[in-house]
């Protein structure tokens, strides 16, 4: 009971802030408080739509970010679409840590395949922007680092005994897609300091998988 008032005290401060950066916040950041809720008390167990609703909040996420640096015209829903499926297809394969079963091929393959729709519909955006020597090194380490990332978890989780270091390795790809995210739609500087979470991610992934 506790940690539900802990929750829902955050979720009202949260929202009270969003209402003071403007009205496209509080929309998003509206949907972001449904999407919690039906997954928390609606789709958590349920096999295909707690997957997808916890994509969904994911996407959300990015899109409030979005929304409060008061770039909305401009938001990146593709991008945002393309890592909603990729959360969702890891939620699905991490509901399968603990099992012994062999996992098919395309479930296997469904983050990889949407970590590389993600940064592939980057690609018209890319093309408009002028790039400083940081922000073109960000990018391409934050590219390398995501295909690498995924398709070695994307091998690894076919070995149960590998599945949760496999599904941490998929997990901790975000760091690079997030990166990649904030030089592509903002800031190279940004995106250095969110890179450079990776090798303290790494390092803490040696004991907390998914760190």
């Amino acid at each position: 009971i506790k940690a539900i008032a802990i929750a829902i005290k955050f979720g009202l401060i949260g929202l009270l802030f969003s209402v003071f950066i403007n009205a496209t916040a509080f929309i998003t950041a509206l949907l972001l408080v449904a999407m919690v809720l039906v997954y928390t008390y609606g789709t958590k167990q349920h096999f295909i739509l707690g997957p997808v609703t916890m994509g969904l909040c994911r996407g959300l996420s990015l899109l409030l970010g979005t929304a409060a640096s008061g770039q909305f015209p401009n938001l990146p829903f593709l991008a945002a679409l393309g890592i909603t499926g990729y959360v969702a297809a890891l939620t699905f394969l991490a509901r399968q840590e603990t099992t012994t079963r062999t996992l098919s091929k395309p479930a296997r393959l469904l983050p990889m395949g949407f970590g590389l729709l993600t940064l592939a519909l980057m690609i018209p955006t890319l093309i408009h922007q002028p790039f400083t020597p940081v922000a073109t090194l960000v990018l391409f380490l934050s590219w390398a680092g995501a295909i690498r990332s995924g398709w070695n978890g994307s091998v690894m989780v076919h070995n149960p005994e590998q599945r949760p270091a496999a599904i941490g390795q998929l997990v901790r790809a975000l760091v690079f897609y997030q990166a990649a995210l904030c030089v592509t739609y903002g800031d190279g500087t940004v995106g250095l300091a969110i890179l450079c979470c990776w090798p303290l991610a790494t390092w803490l992934g040696r004991w907390f998988y998914s760190s």
